[in-house]
């Protein structure tokens, strides 16, 4: 392990705040994107952040020691289960955004990439390797956060097939993206029961 487990608990933090940080921008915009169904700026805007969510976490997995130890990171999170499901984490909302940029507002298939992939990245977290002492306090966490992560999904996936009232369902996908990032935000690698 290229850092002492204090350094990489700080560090795992700071990863789950820097993706949280990303809800509620995006949280916003759906909440412009479900006050009117023609709104063009979300339509790039959304795609960007989650472009730029998922380029975050896979920088940072990489680049968080700096530069200089940028190599041996990626050697290292190469060979570690759980930071290659992060980089799975990365792909995944990397192709979200893409899947929003290409669908625009409910035009396409492609508008389903982001619902579906938020229900299954919930289901990822639910099943995130935990590792060290304080695994099992960090699962539960874990746990609940890809359970909203699913309920999320489900709403937005219920907004973009018109199985539920365009605006209600928007509203209540910020309000999860929102509660999601408070989660995320205020993660604690040394968390315990």
């Amino acid at each position: 392990m290229p850092h002492d487990p204090d350094t990489m608990s700080l560090l795992f933090s700071i990863g789950h705040w820097l993706i949280g940080a990303f809800s509620f921008p995006i949280a916003a915009l759906v909440v412009w994107q479900a006050q009117r169904r023609d709104a063009a700026v979300p339509g790039i805007g959304i795609p960007l952040l989650l472009l730029a969510a998922g380029a975050t976490l896979a920088l940072y997995i990489v680049f968080h020691a700096g530069v200089d130890d940028a190599l041996l990171m990626l050697n290292w999170a190469l060979r570690q289960p759980q930071q290659l499901q992060h980089f799975a984490f990365a792909a995944l909302i990397v192709a979200m955004g893409a899947g929003e940029w290409k669908s625009g507002l409910r035009g396409s298939r492609a508008a389903l990439v982001w619902p579906v992939g938020y229900i299954i990245l919930g289901a990822a977290f639910i099943v995130h390797e935990q590792i060290g002492s304080n695994a099992h306090a960090k699962w539960l966490y874990h746990m609940a956060l890809g359970v909203m992560i699913i309920l999320a999904g489900a709403l937005r996936l219920a907004q973009r097939r018109g199985w539920l009232p365009w605006r209600r369902a928007g509203l209540w996908f910020a309000a999860l993206l929102c509660l999601i990032g408070i989660l995320l935000i205020s993660y604690r690698g040394t968390m315990s029961l």
